[in-house]
C-alpha cells in the first residue's frame, strides 16, 4: 500500500488523533541463521517514529540497528483513517490457529482513549483488514531506511555465513593427564626387546660355558 502525497488532506484535518500511537511487529519464518531476521515500526504519537531492525535471533552477539523518522500531521491522519475504516475500533481481533513455519505480523494501537491487539493470524473473516492495515504501517517508512538497512543486513548474512561455513581449526591429540606418549610407549617397547635380548645372549654364554 503507498500513501498518496496529499493523504487526502480535505476529509483528515479535523480528525482528532489524541493518543494515536502503533508498534508494528514483523518476524521472518524460522530459517537457519543468519537468513533469519525480524524488526519493529514504532509510530509515536505527534509523528515520532522509529524503525528496529534485529538481523538474526537476537542474542547478546547479534546487533540491533534503529533509525528514527519523523511522521507529518497529513500522515498519522491517513493511517488513523485507514485504520478506522478498517474496523479498528469494532473489536472482534480473534487469533486464528498458528500455522507451522510461517512468518508473523502484529501490531498494538492506542486510539481513541483505548488499546487495541491486532494479532498475528487474524481469523479469515478479519484477516484482509488486519493485511491492510498492517501494510499501511510499513509505507508510512521512508524508502531510504528500507534500503539502507536492507543494505546493512545482506553485509551482515554475508559476513555471517562464511564465519559459520569457516572450517573448523584442526584438533590436536594430546595424552591424558599422567598418560604416556605415543612416541614414550615405542621407547619403552624397544628397551624391553633389548633387555630380553641380552638376557637371552647371557644364557647362552652360561650354557656354553658349562658345556665346555
Amino acid at each position: 500500500m503507498t500513501m498518496p502525497a496529499t493523504a487526502d488532506r480535505r476529509r483528515a484535518v479535523t480528525l482528532p488523533l489524541g493518543d494515536f500511537s502503533v508498534q508494528y511487529e514483523w518476524r521472518a519464518a524460522p530459517l537457519p541463521p543468519p537468513h533469519h531476521w525480524q524488526y519493529t515500526i514504532r509510530i509515536g504519537v505527534g509523528g515520532d517514529s522509529e524503525l528496529v531492525v534485529v538481523p538474526d535471533y537476537p542474542s547478546a552477539s547479534t546487533p540491533v540497528w534503529s533509525e528514527r523518522f519523523t511522521l507529518a500531521r497529513e500522515h498519522m491522519e491517513w493511517l488513523y483513517r485507514t485504520m478506522l475504516e478498517r474496523g479498528l475500533l469494532s473489536g472482534g481481533w480473534h487469533a486464528a490457529e498458528i500455522p507451522v513455519g510461517g512468518g508473523a505480523e502484529w501490531m498494538t494501537v492506542h486510539g481513541g482513549g483505548i488499546v487495541v491487539e491486532i494479532p498475528a493470524y487474524v481469523e479469515s473473516g478479519r484477516a484482509e483488514a488486519a493485511a491492510a492495515m498492517c501494510g499501511a504501517v510499513k509505507a508510512l517508512v521512508p524508502r531510504e531506511l528500507w534500503q539502507r538497512m536492507d543494505g546493512a543486513r545482506q553485509q551482515y548474512v554475508s559476513a555471517r555465513a562464511a564465519e559459520l561455513h569457516r572450517d573448523p581449526p584442526p584438533v590436536v591429540t594430546q595424552p591424558a593427564s599422567g598418560g604416556v606418549s605415543p612416541r614414550l610407549r615405542v621407547l619403552m617397547g624397544v628397551i624391553a626387546v633389548v633387555a630380553v635380548f641380552g638376557t637371552v645372549m647371557i644364557g647362552l654364554a652360561i650354557l656354553l660355558r658349562l658345556t665346555r
